[in-house]
């Protein structure tokens, strides 16, 4: 989403319903640590427990008193020839997953030592996981939370996608602000470099070379390029056309004026983008496929604000902003919560993930 205008002055209807969601969604997802930190404790009694049960099975069938996982296959080796054949071969396997981990403990979130026994399958390990109760509370608890945080992201998604569709300002009027918001933005080009003057020192090293001196004159002013297309809003094609129609009148004046322009956006990949510019390029592209819509392409230039001049930043455009960060680092989510509720599979998504050593978030 961008803003071009001539005043600071922003309506902004959903600012607080989306600014409140937004904080709910963070809380949330700082829950989510703390659940997963729960869920890591109970999944690592429970490798305990069962790794202790697996040697204590062990020990019975060779008939030992020994504690040591090494101190057991010591015996075992001595006394395998004169056990039942089949005896051998299950034993033999447990030993080789015992000798190939070096009987490690295992952590959440490893991704080494496999979890629960040393020798099992992923069906039963699974069933070993979703048969503890502390297991499978701490699961269903973590679950919770991040429905609810895929509520509050959608949540404050809605309501700046509900704020951006209404316009850039209310029901036009004579004397209201000159603004124009661009809600479908592709193919943005930020250029900016130095200025560099290069001067040549004749045959300062030999004959036939030069040497050169560069000489900087500071940053060249930023370039924003980019293409979309503008619509309109209203409850009929007439009005959205109208609309529409507005804004790209706006943009001419802003063209043909050549005022320094506030510009405000929600991208987050750029710090320190231009905040004030002078609109150099415009132009439009009418299909008769889209009645209440022009393509357009345009080109912002930096300049400089006067001093004390501060640029403009909105409510949504900061919202905007949070809300794709917040994404990014939420994605997590994704795994477990579609089209507003947990998806069927997400218990068991998430009893792949613990068998196989992954986080839900990364580090704790």
């Amino acid at each position: 989403m961008i803003w071009l205008s001539r005043t600071t002055e922003v309506e902004e209807e959903h600012a607080d319903e989306a600014g409140q969601a937004l904080d709910e969604a963070e809380e949330l997802d700082s829950r989510v640590s703390e659940k997963e930190g729960t869920l890591a404790s109970a999944v690592e009694e429970l490798d305990r427990k069962e790794k202790k049960k697996e040697r204590e099975w062990f020990k019975g069938e060779i008939d030992s008193q020994k504690e040591d996982w090494f101190d057991l296959i010591t015996e075992y080796s001595e006394k395998k020839k004169t056990m039942d054949t089949a005896k051998v071969f299950r034993l033999d396997r447990v030993v080789i997953e015992v000798e190939r981990y070096h009987a490690e403990e295992w952590r959440y979130g490893s991704g080494t030592v496999p979890p629960f026994k040393y020798f099992a399958g992923i069906e039963e390990r699974k069933r070993i996981l979703l048969g503890d109760n502390d297991a499978r509370t701490a699961m269903r608890e973590i679950l919770s939370v991040i429905k609810r945080l895929g509520e509050a992201r959608e949540r404050a998604r809605n309501a700046l996608i509900e704020e951006a569709s209404r316009g850039s300002t209310s029901t036009p009027r004579r004397g209201s602000p000159e603004i124009v918001r661009i809600d479908s933005v592709s193919e943005i080009v930020v250029d900016s470099h130095r200025n560099l003057v290069m001067h040549t020192i004749p045959a300062s090293i030999s004959s036939s070379r030069h040497s050169a001196v560069f000489q900087d004159i500071g940053n060249a002013p930023m370039t924003i390029r980019f293409n979309g297309v503008i619509t309109g809003q209203g409850r009929t094609p007439e009005e959205k056309r109208q609309d529409m129609m507005q804004k790209v009148d706006t943009m001419t004046s802003f063209l043909r004026s050549g005022d320094p322009l506030y510009f405000s956006s929600s991208l987050t990949n750029r710090s320190g983008l231009a905040t004030r510019v002078i609109l150099s390029e415009f132009s439009v592209e009418e299909s008769v496929d889209m009645i209440d819509g022009v393509r357009f392409t345009c080109t912002l230039f930096e300049c400089n604000p006067e001093e004390g001049e501060q640029g403009v930043e909105t409510h949504e455009t900061s919202h905007w902003r949070r809300l794709v960060a917040l994404s990014a680092a939420t994605r997590y989510v994704d795994s477990f919560y579609a089209d507003g509720d947990l998806k069927p599979d997400a218990e068991d998504t998430l009893a792949n993930m613990i068998i196989r050593g992954s986080r839900i978030k990364g580090r704790l």
